[in-house]
């Protein structure tokens, strides 16, 4: 999406028969951008070009936002399936990693990216790779 010469953001998708799959998006994010709702317009282009080209199903990945719920879109369970070796020293790995992720998530995502950060007035910044890449499958 552009205006002017300017990019506003970027909504990448693979599109599979009637399935359309969005797998990137990147946006504008200074402060004027994000009261004007670029996030928003680019969601609703997308969805418009989408349906031209024939999308029956639309996923947008995991998250419940306003914008997605006010054009119709709904809410399904993600199921996630963790192969492992069956053994008491790949099983104790495991749990000693799932353990370290959930503590990570909490302490970096939940607390200072979604709490102290905005409250000290800190301006939002791209997420940790570390973070990301962790929870990728969570």
């Amino acid at each position: 999406m552009r205006c002017g010469n300017t990019v506003l953001g970027y909504k990448y998708a693979y599109y599979f028969g009637t399935r359309w799959i969005e797998v990137l998006d990147a946006r504008d994010d200074r402060e004027t951008m994000e009261k004007a709702g670029i996030g928003n317009l680019i969601f609703l282009e997308q969805l418009k070009l989408a349906t031209q080209e024939g999308a029956l199903v639309i996923d947008s990945k995991a998250g419940q936002y306003e914008h997605k719920r006010r054009v119709g879109g709904q809410t399904k369970p993600i199921q996630n399936f963790l192969l492992v070796r069956d053994s008491l020293f790949h099983g104790i790995c495991l749990s000693i990693n799932r353990a370290f992720v959930r503590l990570f998530h909490l302490l970096y995502y939940k607390l200072w990216y979604l709490y102290l950060a905005p409250k000290l007035g800190m301006r939002r910044k791209p997420l940790w790779n570390s973070w990301i890449k962790t929870n990728l499958f969570q």
